[in-house]
C-alpha cells in the first residue's frame, strides 16, 4: 500500500488541529522535531487503498527565520518534500492567512487550500467563491467546518488527487517584482547553487534579505564575495525605489492577494469583529479582567468536583468491591496482597480520580476552543511585566496544569534567553494533573465540604510564589527589560463537542497509561518493600519500607507529618507525583481504605501542609531531565535545592504557626 506523506500548514488559531484530528482520529503519535523539543504531532489515515501519513507543522504567518516554529516549519518542507501540502486559513480573516498560501506557492509544494469556519463566513453575511479563489490561486479548494466534520471527505479527495497529479503552480506577482527574481536566479545560476529548494523561493528570500538563506547559499559559492556583491547591487536598486527590500516583497504579495479577494470575496464580516470586541472589553478590562480570570478558574476546579466526584465514588466503590473479590477468591494468600493491596491498592487509589482528571481537561479545552486562553494570556502580561517578565511567560505556565515536560519545552518560544531560564526554572512550580490526586485525595479526606476552595488555594499559592520568585530572580540574578509580547487574540468560537472530547480524552490518556506503566512498576517496588522480610505485617513499621520511613520520618516532623508512610510516600513521589497516592493506598490496602489511614496519620493542619510540600517541591523525573536539556545542569540543580527548600521551609511555617491557632 502506497504511502502519501502529507503536511499541515497554517496561521495559529485556524483549525489546524481541529482538521488534523477529523483526518487522523486517535491514531497521533506526538513526539519532537529532530534538534529541538518544539512537539510534533503526527498521525495516519487509511483511504481509497492509499495510508496518508499526516505531519501537523507548528502555526506559522509566513517561511522567514524568525522563529523557532518558522524553521521548523521551513526546513521540513524543503528538505522532507512532502508529497502534498493542506493550507489552513480562517475565512474570517483570508487576506491575512493567504500571506502564507504565497509563501507556500513559491516554495513549490504541491498544494491543496482550505478554507476553515465557513459556518462563521455564512452567519456573518460574507460570501467566499471557492470555485473563482482556486481558479486565481490554480489549486484546489475546500470549505471546511473542521469542528463539526463539514468539507472533510471532499478534503481527503482532493489530497488524493493532487498526490497523483502533481501540478505546481506559481504565482506572478508586478513586472518590477518578477525582473528582480529573474536578476537573483540569475546570479544563482552563474554560482552554479545547487539546492532541494527551488530557485524562485530563494532568489525571493535573498531579496527579503533572509539570513539564513544568505548565508546557506554563501557557503556553497566557490566566490561568497563576488555572491555578495552582485547580490547587493540587486539590492541597492530595490532600495532606491522602495526603501526596503523586504517591505517591497510583502507590499507585491499583500497586492496579489487583495486582487484576488476582490473578485472572490463579498461582505467584511464586521459582525463577528464587532461581538469579539464587545466581550473582550470584558474579559481583556485593564480593573476587571483578573478577577473575571481567577473567578473563571475557582469555578473550574467547583465543577471538577461537582461532576467528578460523582463518578469517583463509583470507581472507588468498584475497587474496593473487586479487591474484597480478589481477598475472599485467590487461594494463594501472596498473590491475593499482590492484587488486592499492591495493584489495587496502589494503582486504584490512582485510578479513582481519572474523572476529575477527565473532566479539568475538558474546561481547560473549552476555554481553549472558545479563545479564553489567550485572553488569560493578555491579561496576565500587565502582571507578567510587573515581575519583569512578558505575557509569553504566562502560557508555559498554563500548559503546566496538564504536564510540566511539554509545558518546559514551550519555554522555547521565548526569545529572551534570561527569561526563558526564569519561566523554566520556576514552572515546575505550577500544579500538573499528576499532584491533581494528592490535593483530591487530601481535600476530600479532611475537608469535604471545601473541596474546591482548597484546590483551587493550591494553584494560587503556586501563581503567587511564582510570580514572587519570578520578580527575586529578576531583581538580582536576571536583570534586564522583558521581551515585547506581541500575541494573536482569536475570535471567540462555540467549541465543537467532538474537538474538546478529543482533547480532554487524548490528555487523559496519559495519565491513564502513566498509571498502567510508571506507576504499575513503582507500586510493585512498593508492595515488595512492605512484604518484606519474611514474617512482618504487611506495611508495617518493621517491613522494609517501614525502616526506610522511619529512617527520613524526623526531617519532617515540624512539617507536621512526621509519620514513617508520609516520608516513603514523599520519596517516591519524586519518580512521579502520581506516586504519592498510590504509596499510600498501597500501604492502606487499597484506594477504600485511603481516606482511614490518612485520617489516622493527619489533622487537617498538617494534612495541608502536607499538600504545600507535594504542590511545591519537585514534580518528577521527566521534568528534569527536560531542564537539563533546556537550561542545562546548573539552572536544573539550582531549581531542585530552591523547589525543595521552598517546599520544606513554606509547609514548616505553615504548620508551626497553623499550630498557635489551632
Amino acid at each position: 500500500m502506497r504511502e502519501i506523506k502529507v503536511a499541515l500548514a497554517g496561521n495559529p488559531n485556524v483549525g489546524k488541529t481541529a482538521i488534523f484530528n477529523c483526518l487522523t482520529g486517535m491514531k497521533q503519535h506526538v513526539g519532537n522535531w529532530p534538534g529541538v523539543t518544539v512537539e510534533k504531532k503526527e498521525g495516519s489515515y487509511v483511504y481509497n487503498g492509499f495510508t496518508f501519513s499526516v505531519t501537523d507543522l507548528p502555526g506559522i504567518y509566513s517561511l522567514s527565520t524568525v522563529s523557532m516554529d518558522e524553521r521548523i516549519a521551513r526546513r521540513f518542507l524543503a528538505e522532507e518534500k512532502p508529497d502534498v501540502v493542506v493550507a489552513i486559513i480562517d475565512g474570517m480573516n483570508l487576506e491575512r492567512n493567504l500571506y502564507l498560501v504565497s509563501e507556500l506557492l513559491d516554495l513549490g509544494v504541491n498544494l491543496v487550500l482550505t478554507v476553515n469556519f465557513m459556518d462563521e463566513v455564512e452567519k456573518n453575511n460574507m460570501k467566499i467563491d471557492i470555485q473563482k479563489l482556486s481558479k486565481s490561486l490554480d489549486v484546489p479548494v475546500v470549505g471546511t467546518v473542521a469542528i463539526k466534520g463539514h468539507g472533510v471527505q471532499k478534503l481527503k479527495d482532493e489530497v488524493l488527487n493532487i498526490a497523483q497529479a502533481k501540478t505546481i503552480p506559481m504565482i506572478k506577482y508586478s513586472d518590477e517584482l518578477e525582473r528582480y527574481i529573474q536578476r537573483v536566479e540569475g546570479i544563482l545560476k552563474l554560482f552554479n547553487v545547487k539546492s532541494n529548494t527551488n530557485s524562485r523561493f530563494l532568489a525571493l528570500k535573498l531579496i527579503e534579505e533572509d539570513p539564513e538563506i544568505f548565508e546557506q547559499i554563501k557557503s556553497k559559492v566557490s566566490d561568497a564575495k563576488r555572491f555578495s556583491q552582485l547580490l547587493n547591487e540587486v539590492l541597492s536598486d530595490i532600495e532606491q525605489k522602495h526603501e526596503d527590500s523586504s517591505i517591497f516583497v510583502g507590499d507585491e504579495k499583500f497586492k496579489f492577494i487583495k486582487k484576488i479577494l476582490r473578485n472572490t470575496v463579498e461582505g467584511s464580516g464586521k459582525k463577528s469583529e464587532t461581538f469579539t470586541n464587545t466581550m473582550d472589553k470584558i474579559f481583556t478590562h485593564r480593573i476587571w479582567g483578573l478577577p473575571i480570570l481567577f473567578g473563571i478558574m475557582y469555578a473550574v476546579f467547583q465543577l471538577t468536583f461537582a461532576f467528578g466526584g460523582i463518578f469517583a465514588d463509583w470507581l472507588d466503590s468498584g475497587m474496593g468491591l473487586l479487591s474484597d473479590w480478589i481477598q475472599n477468591t485467590v487461594p494463594n494468600a501472596t498473590l491475593a496482597s499482590f492484587l488486592a493491596d499492591g495493584v489495587i491498592g496502589g494503582v486504584g487509589s490512582v485510578l479513582v480520580f481519572v474523572p476529575n482528571i477527565f473532566i479539568l481537561f475538558l474546561l481547560i479545552a473549552i476555554l481553549e476552543n472558545i479563545g479564553y486562553m489567550a485572553r488569560a494570556a493578555f491579561v496576565m502580561d500587565k502582571v507578567m511585566n510587573s515581575i519583569g517578565l512578558s505575557g509569553k511567560s504566562f502560557i508555559p505556565m498554563i500548559l503546566g496544569f496538564g504536564c510540566n515536560v511539554p509545558a518546559i519545552m514551550s519555554t522555547r518560544t521565548i526569545e529572551k534567553e534570561d527569561d526563558r531560564i526564569i519561566t523554566a526554572i520556576l514552572n515546575p512550580l505550577i500544579p500538573c494533573s499528576a499532584r491533581i490526586p494528592i490535593f483530591l485525595a487530601f481535600a476530600g479526606t479532611f475537608f469535604p465540604s471545601h473541596q474546591g476552595l482548597i484546590v483551587f488555594s493550591m494553584y494560587i499559592i503556586a501563581i503567587t510564589l511564582m510570580v514572587v520568585l519570578a520578580k527575586v530572580l529578576k531583581s538580582t540574578i536576571f536583570k534586564g527589560e522583558p521581551a515585547p509580547f506581541v500575541m494573536e487574540l482569536p475570535p471567540y468560537r462555540v467549541p465543537g463537542f467532538l474537538q474538546v472530547n478529543t482533547e480532554a480524552w487524548k490528555r487523559t490518556s496519559l495519565f491513564v497509561k502513566k498509571a498502567g506503566t510508571f506507576i504499575f512498576a513503582a507500586v510493585i517496588i512498593i508492595w515488595l518493600l512492605a512484604s518484606l522480610p519474611a514474617g512482618v505485617d504487611y506495611a508495617s513499621k518493621d517491613s522494609y519500607i517501614g525502616l526506610m520511613g522511619r529512617a527520613i520520618a524526623p526531617i519532617f516532623e515540624f512539617n507536621g507529618f512526621g509519620n514513617w508512610q508520609s516520608s516513603v510516600a514523599l520519596m517516591f513521589g519524586f519518580l512521579a507525583k502520581e506516586v504519592v497516592v498510590g504509596t499510600l493506598g498501597a500501604l492502606a490496602g487499597g484506594a477504600e481504605n485511603l481516606g482511614n489511614l490518612l485520617s489516622t496519620l493527619f489533622t487537617p493542619l498538617s494534612a495541608y501542609s502536607f499538600m504545600l510540600f507535594s504542590l511545591l517541591y519537585v514534580p518528577c523525573v521527566a521534568s528534569l531531565g527536560v531542564l537539563v536539556r533546556e537550561v542545562g545542569m546548573k539552572w536544573t540543580i539550582f531549581s531542585v535545592i530552591l523547589l525543595v527548600s521552598l517546599a520544606y521551609f513554606v509547609s514548616m511555617a505553615f504548620y508551626l504557626v497553623g499550630s498557635i491557632f489551632v
